[in-house]
């Protein structure tokens, strides 16, 4: 069999149109259409927050992370959904050494706009400052330095930058001050391994934190970002109709719930956490190593003598 990147490269080079065509497409009525989701999508500022339902959309096949954003989907185009995962994710193999002790952040840095310019905007289209957006991982990181020094955890961040000199290392350190820390550079496909690696992994709302619970590691989203009424998007699960409080999630800037969350998974089971996480996977992010239900979808599309090789 090819490698884990085959399947990803393969798809690539089919020359399937990509996005959302009309519904009658005169010129190539016989072309069937796919998308593939490839990141946690909102509203505000996102693209929930500009698209409107239109009789003209249409795709033939819309592959989504999960059943809640598949519904969300198909409330603005027609066509078929599938869940199928993230597709970076499922190339890459679960493995099973673990860092015992290793608490995995994971960054969603990205450096400050010139001239100090905004660089998000609320659901009121209003603009957020890079000290605005950044501020619920200060207060998540040092909420966390402070829970592993008493819980004798090492921390780890799982960077966006792929080398240790840049304006995120000195994001970091400026809110880590006086505690021990270890900064992870990134590479294509590395985050997976970091977290398959770690004791227990948390974020904010990056497509990772997503990945990981649908990997099945003990997971913390801190989703507080959706703590602002104008951000609602930013919600953990959004747009599944979860409560702000959940076994592992918060919705809420509150450091007795970071609390209960970093207590809970530092104590429960791995069986009692493998039938609490997949209660909520399917429904937020799948997990299908080896891509098979792609796999089978694009063979049952695409002719015998067209098929590429791809990956298991």
């Amino acid at each position: 069999m090819e490698n884990s990147e085959t399947l990803i490269s393969s798809f690539s080079n089919l020359t399937f149109p990509i996005g959302v065509p009309g519904k009658n497409t005169p010129s190539f009525p016989d072309v069937k259409t796919i998308f593939i989701q490839n990141g946690i999508r909102g509203e505000e500022g996102d693209l929930f927050g500009r698209l409107v339902k239109s009789e003209n959309y249409h795709v033939d096949h819309m592959l989504v992370f999960g059943a809640a954003i598949g519904k969300k989907y198909k409330s603005i185009t027609t066509g078929s959904m599938l869940a199928i995962g993230s597709l970076k994710n499922n190339t890459v193999k679960k493995t099973n050494v673990v860092l015992n002790g290793s608490i995995l952040f994971i960054s969603q840095y990205r450096c400050k706009p010139k001239n100090n310019s905004p660089s998000h905007t609320d659901g009121n289209g209003e603009p957020l400052y890079h000290h605005q957006y950044y501020s619920s991982e200060v207060i998540a990181l040092r909420f966390l330095a402070k829970w592993c020094v008493e819980n004798k955890q090492s921390l780890k961040i799982a960077g966006m930058s792929t080398e240790k000199t840049s304006q995120e290392i000195d994001f970091f350190e400026d809110i880590l001050s006086g505690y021990e820390w270890e900064y992870l550079t990134r590479t294509d496909l590395s985050s997976y391994k970091l977290i398959d690696a770690a004791d227990i992994v948390i974020g904010i709302d990056s497509t990772l934190v997503y990945e990981s619970i649908g990997r099945g590691k003990k997971t913390a989203a801190f989703t507080f970002r959706g703590s602002d009424p104008l951000m609602p998007s930013y919600n953990f699960g959004w747009p599944s109709d979860l409560p702000n409080n959940g076994p592992f999630w918060t919705n809420d800037q509150d450091e007795t719930q970071f609390q209960r969350i970093m207590d809970y998974l530092n104590t429960v089971s791995d069986e009692d956490w493998e039938q609490t996480s997949q209660e909520y996977a399917s429904k937020i992010m799948e997990f299908d190593p080896g891509n098979t239900r792609l796999v089978a979808l694009l063979d049952q599309l695409l002719p015998k003598s067209e098929s590429r090789p791809h990956a298991n």
